[in-house]
């Protein structure tokens, strides 16, 4: 009987021993090539910062292969790390063991996603397994919690930070470092709804006091220096976590306190409705514009483009990864004064689509014409490479036109992992006439792009035509056509002085017939072609520099306008504390509103100061100077002998930010914008200034997504305002 038990005993324990390799031996694993099945946990934890619990016996363990990406790519990092990772029906369960020297650990309260300033540890997952888009979420050593959506696009990764997921961590110091434990629900990630789904994951950590980011990569490949290239599969099975109907009404209320004492209140709301795994409806009533967060200050004296604002608005962000494309076509804010709006969006592995209607409410006060306008969205995934079609719609019913462009795009990778890059587009437009016919127009963009450890190699060609119009989109209406390049060698030193050297050079030319540009130059040809030659070096672990020239020449009416521009910039941290921005421009620049070549002089710097975790400091000033002669005849940088001081732009800034604790916020800024211009710049007879200053005061607290209240004010608008959001879940 006893010889029996032992017996039993022994094939227990083997057993068991067989069961924990094959889950704890992740290198194993991975040098197959296999995903990794990861061991489902019974019952749920505590998320308190420790370890303690058995269920923690059956995760995964990933341990001790943190490689550099930034300042010594590919290089080990000096201390150890573990990570382990398990799951139940409805969450994603993640613990960090990260072992540090705790003199040196550095911590800094923050309100969401201001995470980048401390000590910190995530995981970015894929949840549709295609390498696409992934989402991020780095929890800090305080406890402030950063989480984005990344995008793969053409050239370099897109990171959205407007998206918001739900997250519960818990972060503590002990005597080897700190641990950090999150519990990240399944309801966060569009799902493909089967019973077994495999997913792309990897981890990242942050050393704040050397400026070191790492990324978990035993086998995986770091030679494109992208987080998607690096990620390795894992595999879940009856994952759970069904999504609530959510519903976010909101409110503001603002006042004047001038001699006109205007008061002011608004409200709306914004509801979601999951439906299925993959699929999710949203629906607006005067959906949140969120105008108290404030455009940033931006100067368009000399814009050669249209002015690009963020998006603030809750209803336009939500999955807004299925609407993107490489060059904006669709921009949202084209919609101003939106009354009533629907959306559907639709993901799994191989398949996003998605569309959207939108009631755009007349506003005298901005210029917005009443209209509706809509997009449909459809993109199909085989493996890397993708195709998409999307549609928009706008008709404005104030003027009586309809606009409406097709576009075709996609993602093609080619032999020895170059990937082609593609966008075809047609517009239409009816002036009142009835037939989309009369205002035709096209825009192409092609995009081939090879990235190693080594070299980086870009081509590119574009270009629009002067009928292009998007009216619910960020296309300009030119004629233009641009062909180029950007080939770079990159070398790895990886020492304690110089960690990195870049050495690139970018060319190409731009065409246009027919019309240059209706405002700048009339009807009139041109031909430029420039060149750019420019090197990257890191030294230390904390300083960057940048040296570059631009050369163009741009021809015009038998005459090369000529421009030459030396570009200077670079960032260091002194310490853990500090850290410095910088850039100087001079050179000789074309002004298209003068059709005249000057001097041209650029420059700015910024600071930002953490003397405490709870408080910081930030400032800058940026200056910008050109010089020409007034009588428009400097067509070269020599004619330029007797400059006549033509305009000048100054604008300093200076903030404070103080977070008690992560959920409050107090923030308060200084921005100026000072512009003197000389006579004859707009054809006056005398010289004439500008100036404007605005402070702009906030006070938030956020307890969680959705639930937020702000108090603030702002000057010289003379405005008092009280915003406040509230979450349901149903």
């Amino acid at each position: 009987m006893m010889r029996g038990i032992v017996v039993i005993i022994i094939l227990v324990t083997c057993f068991c021993a067989t069961a924990s390799s094959q889950v704890h031996d992740v290198a194993s694993v991975l040098s197959r090539d296999e995903p990794i099945i990861l061991p489902r946990m019974e019952e749920s934890v505590r998320i308190d910062g420790s370890i303690s619990e058995g269920e923690w016996d059956k995760a995964c363990v990933f341990s001790d292969y943190f490689t550099q990406i930034d300042p010594d790519f590919g290089k080990k990092i000096d201390e150890n790390g573990t990570v382990y990772l398990a799951y139940d029906t409805n969450n994603l369960y993640i613990f960090f063991e990260m072992y540090q020297d705790t003199s040196i650990l550095i911590e800094k309260k923050g309100t969401r996603d201001d995470v980048w300033d401390q000590d910190a540890a995530g995981i970015f997952i894929d949840p549709l397994g295609n390498k696409q888009e992934q989402y991020l979420i780095i929890l800090g050593l305080s406890g402030t919690i950063m989480d984005a959506r990344k995008y793969r696009a053409s050239t370099s990764d897109e990171c959205d930070f407007s998206w918001d997921g739900e997250v519960e961590c818990a972060a503590q110091r002990c005597e080897f470092g700190y641990t950090i434990e999150a519990r990240i629900p399944f309801s966060n990630f569009r799902r493909s709804g089967k019973e077994k789904v495999l997913w792309n994951i990897n981890f990242f950590r942050k050393i704040q006091y050397r400026n070191s980011q790492a990324m978990f990569s035993p086998f995986a490949d770091l030679s494109g220096e992208s987080e998607f290239i690096s990620m390795f599969p894992i595999v879940l099975k009856g994952i759970g976590g069904k999504e609530k109907i959510e519903v976010m009404p909101y409110g503001v209320y603002g006042s004047t306190f001038d001699s006109t004492k205007t008061k002011k209140g608004n409200a709306g709301i914004d509801a979601k409705i999951p439906i299925g795994a993959s699929g999710v409806a949203n629906f607006a009533f005067n959906p949140d514009f969120s105008q108290l967060e404030g455009d940033p200050l931006e100067f368009d004296f000399y814009a050669q483009y249209a002015i690009y604002y963020p998006e603030y608005r809750p209803f336009f962000i939500e999955e807004k990864g299925v609407f993107r494309s490489d060059n904006a076509i669709y921009y949202s804010r084209q919609i101003q004064n939106p009354f009533l709006a629907g959306r559907y969006t639709y993901k799994d592995p191989q398949n996003q689509a998605g569309f959207l209607l939108a009631y755009d409410e007349e506003d005298t006060l901005i210029g917005n014409s009443e209209a509706i306008a809509g997009i449909a969205r459809y993109i199909r995934q085989y493996g890397k490479n993708s195709t998409g079609l999307m549609i928009l719609g706008h008709r404005d019913l104030s003027a009586d036109y309809n606009n409406v462009v097709m576009v075709a795009d996609g993602n093609i990778y080619l032999p020895f992992d170059v990937k082609y890059t593609y966008h075809f587009a047609g517009a239409g437009t009816d002036s009142g006439s009835g037939d989309l016919s009369s205002d035709v127009g096209y825009y192409h963009h092609s995009f081939f792009t090879y990235v190693t450890k080594s070299w980086t190699v870009l081509g590119n060609f574009f270009g629009f035509s002067p009928d292009f119009s998007n009216n619910l989109g960020y296309v300009p209406r030119v004629d233009r056509n641009y062909g180029g390049g950007y080939i770079a060698r990159k070398f790895h030193f990886n020492n304690k002085i110089l960690k990195k050297i870049e050495i690139g050079e970018n060319f190409g030319f731009c065409g246009s017939w027919a019309r240059f540009d209706d405002y700048w130059m009339g009807a009139r040809d041109s031909l430029e072609y420039f060149a750019i030659t420019q090197t990257n070096i890191n030294l230390f672990t904390n300083t960057f520099f940048y040296f570059g020239q631009r050369f163009e020449k741009t021809y015009w009416e038998g005459i090369y306008l000529k421009r030459w521009v030396l570009d200077t910039y670079g960032n260091t941290s002194p310490n853990e504390y500090f850290f410095i921005d910088a850039s100087f421009d001079i050179g000789y620049m074309i002004d298209y509103n003068l059709l005249a070549v000057g001097r041209f002089y650029s420059g700015h710097i910024d600071f930002s100061y953490t003397p405490f975790p709870e408080l910081s400091f930030s400032g800058g000033i940026f200056s910008r100077t050109f010089e020409t002669d007034t009588s428009r005849q400097a067509l070269e940088p020599s004619h330029v002998r007797n400059p006549v001081f033509t305009w000048r732009t100054i604008c300093p800034e200076i903030g404070l930010i103080y977070n008690p604790t992560n959920e409050i916020s107090f923030q308060m800024v200084f921005q100026q914008q000072r512009a003197k211009f000389a006579a004859d710049y707009n054809e006056t007879d005398e010289e004439y200034e500008t100036l404007e200053d605005r402070y702009f005061g906030i006070v938030e607290y956020k307890p969680s997504i959705g639930n937020v209240i702000y108090l603030g004010g702002r000057y010289p608008e003379k405005l008092l305002f009280f915003k406040f959001t509230h979450r349901f879940m149903l």
